[in-house]
């Protein structure tokens, strides 16, 4: 996965991924939607409304991620990023 930052482009496994809201540019970081990413690599993605947190299911593994939180979950690890989900 890579962005050209000029027109922030995504690209996965190079095909030029389009996406339903557009990528951002926030603070020196490029802010891409979840979803778009996660299907492009064929996962499965739900969004669960009442706990505002979003999972995603590829083969064994599976990523969720809560809005406002710096803490993204991979197969119950933890891992910090460096900007909070956001939801737009």
């Amino acid at each position: 996965v890579y962005a050209d930052i000029s027109d922030i482009s995504v690209y996965v496994n190079g095909i030029k991924t389009e996406f339903d809201e557009p990528p951002a540019s926030e603070n020196d970081r490029t802010l891409v939607p979840m979803r778009g990413i996660f299907e492009a690599l064929g996962a499965e993605v739900y969004w669960d409304e009442k706990s505002e947190t979003a999972s995603a299911f590829l083969n064994e593994d599976t990523t969720s991620i809560t809005i406002d939180n710096n803490i993204m979950l991979k197969n119950n690890d933890e891992i910090i990023i460096t900007n909070s989900c956001l939801y737009k």
